[in-house]
């Protein structure tokens, strides 16, 4: 599922279960107290995956993220951080995972 907006993305998160979330830090700091910390708040097993400039996010918002992955890192470094984001997790994101991989690589 893809969201347009940080208050978009927390309506998704609190009305559907989800194995994990992967938050553009655009998002994250378009409401006051953050997205993630929100999330966090709510269900705070579910890994956030933070991605964007190196420099988007505040080094004290970076304890809601669960990893970081700048928007310029190499394909296999962002598939590396999705993968040990939910290793040993979902079917769902393992089935996400192997299908980007294969968009990736075709």
């Amino acid at each position: 599922m893809v969201t347009t907006s940080g208050r978009e993305s927390l309506s998704l998160f609190e009305e559907v279960d989800v194995d994990g979330v992967i938050l553009d830090c655009r998002l994250q700091e378009e409401m006051t107290g953050g997205v993630a910390e929100r999330m966090k708040q709510l269900r705070p097993d579910v890994p956030i995956m933070m991605l964007g400039p190196q420099d988007c996010v505040p080094p004290a918002t970076l304890h809601t993220a669960d990893s970081f992955v700048p928007r310029s890192a190499p394909a296999d470094q962002f598939v590396e951080a999705v993968h040990d984001m939910v290793a040993g997790g979902s079917p769902f994101f393992q089935r996400w995972l192997q299908n980007w991989k294969q968009r990736l690589l075709a």
